[in-house]
């Protein structure tokens, strides 16, 4: 009977529902279905499979950063909703907007139904029990970060105290709903309430999870949620914790950058040194056409290319003094973020360039990555500079990432190791050097769903946009509003 019990529970939190229009199920009891150590993996691998769908984390949440900010990548697909979201036209019945709405919460109450159970359930093994339990935490609560960063009424203010942002968030739901008993009506919470509750139960989880251990390969622990909590404090433009946090992350010791960016990328490079988090898709597991690689991949629908704007990064990345360098010696210089992962049409008619980090079309397995190890560089070092001013610290961070991908040879054909480093007089302001760091930033982790997010903590927006432009944020899906009232719709769609 127990099995029956949790087939029931996996049943109701990884089907799709809506947060407000969900079908009557059969009411469970909570202690019945958790009684073991087995029961709560089998529903923390529920809440894993929720979170893979491609409208969550395997795809969307990450391509529409890219869409949104559509400065490096060139999206020419047919699907309607994402050139609205491209263009920024978007209207209140746009399906994606809706379906990453109803997933996202979707994926919540899976976490929500694990938190009730374990509290329902005090005889579970302690350390079961509370690696469970932060790793649910952690995924409520970083899924409501994704949520409030694309619907709320405006982004948060960078550098501003939580308090002070008192524009509409997104509702934060802290209950599982396991029957139509339990629907309800609940109105958006503030920028401010949203981003509270993220901090908090971030902090929950990662003492949780320090004390009890965490999630195996493909699932949340320590410094999965440490990175989280970090890109959290990123976006806030609270730099002293970005460094405080990145710095645990550092000192672990457990991380390292791959030898050659590309093949972090290759088949073979999941979970890797580098990897932090990554949404594991099997072969053939992941959300047919509708995963990144169907998207950016030449052999997918080829949708996606480079952006010229993109293209012309790579000559920014070095100095009149490296430029120098480069010409007296005859070097040769390639980076491999450019000549490695990005790939050319085989018609040489077609000079456009693709995304080459999602690769497997066939079989559509691509992992997608979601925390790696270069974006806890860049952050520190970053956070560093604007805390305590350009230092080699920071310099060396910085170094460490660009000289992995920016390869130089003497005239010999042989390697010229760190030739292509910048040093400390190259920069004589610290915001010389933060722009080094940002454009490196940009550079490295395109096409992974930072470009939007990026702009926005720098008090910036989209090309056409100033920032805090109402059609910046997502509207309040129309079928959540019409079943809900209590749900106010953004402003630049009333």
């Amino acid at each position: 009977m127990k099995n029956i019990f949790i087939l029931f529970l996996l049943l109701i939190i990884t089907v799709s529902c809506d947060l407000d229009d969900i079908e009557p199920q059969q009411s469970i009891s909570l202690d019945a279905a958790f009684a073991d150590e087995t029961a709560i993996r089998f529903a923390l691998n529920g809440m894993y499979d929720a979170y893979q769908d491609d409208d969550v984390g395997a795809t969307f949440i990450t391509m529409s950063a890219d869409l949104m900010a559509n400065r490096d990548m060139e999206f020419r697909g047919s699907f309607t909703s994402l050139q609205e979201i491209r263009s920024k036209t978007l209207v209140t019945s746009n399906v994606q907007v809706s379906a990453t709405w109803i997933d996202t919460y979707e994926t919540i109450n899976a976490a929500n139904a694990i938190i009730e159970a374990i509290e329902a359930n005090p005889d579970l093994e302690e350390g079961a029990a509370g690696a469970a339990r932060g790793q649910s935490l952690a995924m409520r609560a970083y899924l409501h970060f994704e949520l409030v960063r694309l619907y709320g009424e405006t982004p948060f203010v960078p550098g501003s105290t939580v308090a002070s942002n008192t524009q509409l968030g997104v509702p934060i739901i802290l209950e599982a709903t396991l029957s139509s008993d339990g629907i309800t009506r609940p109105a958006r919470n503030t920028v401010a309430e949203v981003y509270q509750r993220v901090l908090d139960d971030l902090a929950e989880a990662i003492t949780l999870m320090e004390a009890n251990g965490g999630g195996g390969q493909g699932q949340i622990d320590t410094e999965v949620a440490k990175s989280m909590l970090a890109r959290v404090y990123l976006q806030m433009g609270d730099y002293a914790n970005v460094l405080t946090v990145t710095d645990d992350i550092i000192a672990t010791g457990g991380f390292s950058l791959v030898p050659d960016i590309a093949d972090f990328f290759a088949e073979d490079g999941e979970f890797s040194s580098e990897s932090i988090f990554e949404v594991s898709n099997l072969d053939d597991d992941g959300p047919p056409g509708q995963t990144l690689t169907d998207f950016y991949s030449i052999d997918g629908r080829d949708d996606v290319i480079a952006s010229e704007a993109y293209l012309a990064l790579e000559a920014q990345l070095f100095n009149d003094r490296l430029n120098q360098l480069f010409t007296d010696n005859n070097y040769t210089v390639m980076d491999h973020r450019y000549s490695e992962l990005l790939v050319a049409s085989s018609n040489a008619n077609d000079t456009d360039l693709r995304v080459n980090k999602y690769e497997d079309a066939e079989n559509e397995a691509d992992n997608t990555p979601v925390f790696r190890y270069a974006e806890i560089l860049l952050s520190n070092a970053e956070a560093n500079v604007r805390e305590n001013g350009r230092s080699q610290g920071a310099l060396d961070l910085l170094n460490e990432v660009r000289n992995r991908s920016i390869r130089v040879e003497d005239e010999l054909g042989l390697p010229v190791d760190n030739a292509a480093s910048y040093e400390l007089a190259d920069f004589t302001t610290d915001q010389e050097m933060i722009d080094a760091i940002l454009l490196e930033r940009r550079v490295e982790l395109a096409f992974e769903g930072y470009a939007f997010h990026d702009l926005t903590r720098l008090n910036s927006a989209p090309e056409g946009f100033s920032f805090g432009d109402g059609r910046l944020a997502w509207p309040i899906p129309q079928r959540e509003r019409d079943v809900n009232g209590n749900l106010e719709q953004n402003p630049a769609y009333r």
